[in-house]
């Protein structure tokens, strides 16, 4: 029973799943008028977003199923500890909740949520095995589950202008540490592909400074203190990248655990403490739990 559940955690990458709240969280807080926070709609879009990554992973590992034959034979699917009937009858059952949470949540992220659902079956089913088109799914995937916290709000896909930046952040640093996890399975990392990463995490941030206050103040200190970290952390990993010849799982999964740091600290620059507190936590254990679980 405990080899199975482990094999079902693999499979949904759990400690990816903490980077995932703080997507609708950064579109909810970026575009909220008021400091005043309604628990209801950005919980319905969290829990939304979160059913549809779980979905999406178990669909990329059914599609991948073939290739992980020869390639990854220890994941749960080509070793046998989840039978492919299973995953399918899961990913249906995680697709309708994700869907369903959006529908009763509103409209508007209803709406997001189909479209971010799209982007998720485009992905898996054939876009990833396409060099440029498939980093860019991977990205929009994240995107939208930013414009499903949007949604929240307006009711509407709107986007403010520091919404629009967090979108096109969102795009392009995951299609990034896309096209780096394509050289898991082997294969030496083009010197510019490592730093990539690195150089959109550090325009991200140049980008979002435009909306501090003019003097030093405490959001624009923390601002500034947790995107020095992510930028700390995201060199360490592409330091791992450089001493070896191909990507590891772990890198990986650093550089997408990273994305809880740059949450907190866009979330941080817009004052909402608490909120970017909460997400912390699940840096923390999304670190505790890729010690014994791979995300990638």
């Amino acid at each position: 029973m405990k080899k199975k559940i482990i094999a079902w955690l693999e499979l949904i990458r759990l400690p990816n799943i903490f980077t995932v709240p703080g997507d609708p969280v950064l579109g909810y807080v970026w575009l909220l008028p008021t400091l005043s926070i309604d628990l209801k709609p950005l919980l319905g879009a969290i829990i939304s977003v979160c059913l549809l990554y779980f979905a999406g992973m178990i669909l990329n590992d059914i599609m991948d199923y073939k290739e992980d034959l020869r390639d990854r034979p220890q994941r749960p699917l080509p070793s046998g500890r989840i039978s492919k009937t299973s995953a399918w009858i899961v990913f249906i059952l995680l697709s309708i909740s994700g869907l369903l949470a959006a529908y009763l949540t509103e409209m508007g992220v209803f709406r997001a949520a189909l479209i971010l659902y799209g982007c998720i079956i485009i992905y898996d089913c054939g876009a990833k095995k396409v060099m440029i088109i498939g980093p860019l799914f991977m990205g929009l995937c994240r995107a939208f589950s930013v414009l499903v916290g949007a949604a929240a709000v307006s009711g509407k896909h709107d986007m403010s202008e520091a919404v629009s930046i967090i979108f096109t952040f969102h795009i392009i640093y995951i299609a990034f540490v896309t096209i780096l996890a394509r050289y898991e399975t082997g294969g030496k990392v083009p010197p510019l592909f490592r730093w990539l990463p690195l150089l959109i995490c550090i325009a991200g941030y140049g980008f979002m400074l435009k909306f501090s206050a003019a003097t030093f103040n405490i959001p624009l200190a923390l601002f500034i203190l947790f995107g020095s970290f992510s930028v700390f952390l995201t060199v360490d990993a592409t330091r791992c990248i450089k001493a070896r010849s191909g990507v590891t799982p772990p890198v990986i999964g650093q550089l997408i655990s990273n994305l809880i740091i740059i949450q907190c600290a866009f979330i941080f620059l817009r004052e909402y403490y608490v909120l970017a507190g909460i997400l912390l936590t699940g840096w923390y254990l999304n670190r505790l739990i890729r010690a014994k679980i791979y995300a990638s």
